[in-house]
């Protein structure tokens, strides 16, 4: 009983700690939600401009923009006083497409990838730095120009933010790790999903006649390669984004094979020609997917 008391009180004062934690990270922090961002469909310059005429704005919403070709995403703000005395500040990208340029007041301090190929990582979080005299009386425009390039999964809920210089990385891994900590129980069911897929595996090698075993495994291992490609956007893992799309379709694709065949077999039935045609299709899917790579 005595031992159970200490354990529970254990877990208080360490989420207490956690809690104390993020409170003192946060202070001295400008976070700029997507949800107050305005957005213009289409490429004009002015948009990056303190003054944005003939940019069109409307309020930014990921369900219409997404997969846009071209936007700018603009929101201006007014520094809080102890920003403002900080002589150089970071800005924090998270959460955009990872194809993108920034601008402060119509100069350009940066961007993520290349948008003259198109080309971009699948992890698009990026640190920018810029001298807090380009705040006109502590207000300024920030503006992104991006490109709407698809990667596997996009995590939303992490919000760009503005910090003095010298804390921005430590911002960055705080809402990194209060994401992983947040998810943990999903990334954990994945993983063991994933070993269960290797246990079937194992015994399909010993029993090469128990099919189902091979269609089972391979499903259960195919499942976690999404959690991979949503886990690059949150931790560098080096994915580039031309890459993750490809093997995100791939799985999805094979999933339903996979699940096909392990149900047939399983129940020890024939496969009727409409399911075959299914896998067929799906089949010719995955070597268009295959022949893009190259």
């Amino acid at each position: 009983m005595r031992s159970s008391l200490m354990l529970a009180l254990s877990f208080a004062a360490l989420s207490l700690a956690h809690s104390l934690a993020a409170q003192t990270q946060q202070s001295g922090v400008l976070r700029l939600p997507w949800k107050q961002w305005q957005v213009h469909v289409g490429d004009n310059p002015q948009c990056a401009q303190i003054d944005p005429a003939g940019c069109a704005l409307q309020p930014l919403a990921f369900n219409t923009s997404s997969g846009r070709a071209n936007q700018w995403q603009r929101i201006e703000i007014t520094l809080p006083a102890e920003l403002q005395s900080a002589p150089q500040l970071g800005l924090l990208i998270q959460g955009d497409y990872p194809v993108y340029e920034v601008f402060i007041d119509g100069q350009p301090i940066g961007g993520s990838g290349n948008l003259a190929a198109r080309q971009g990582p699948q992890y698009s979080s990026a640190v920018f730095s810029f001298l807090t005299s380009l705040a006109r009386h502590g207000h300024l425009v920030v503006a992104i120009h991006s490109l709407g390039v698809l990667k596997a999964i996009r995590m939303n809920g992490f919000q760009p933010a503005i910090t003095p210089l010298d804390r921005i990385e430590s911002l960055r891994d705080h809402d990194t790790l209060n994401y992983l900590s947040s998810s943990r129980p999903h990334y954990l069911c994945y993983t063991a999903m994933f070993g269960a897929g290797l246990v079937f595996l194992l015994l399909f090698s010993v029993n090469t006649r128990l099919h189902e075993y091979f269609w089972l495994g391979a499903r259960l291992c195919t499942l976690p390669m999404f959690r991979v490609g949503e886990l690059a956007a949150v931790v560098d893992l080096s994915i580039p984004a031309w890459l993750a799309l490809p093997i995100y379709s791939i799985c999805n694709a094979t999933g339903a094979l996979f699940s096909i065949q392990f149900i047939f077999s399983f129940l020890g039935r024939p496969f009727p020609k409409t399911f075959r045609t299914l896998q067929f299709l799906n089949g010719l899917f995955v070597v268009w997917l295959l022949l893009l790579l190259r």
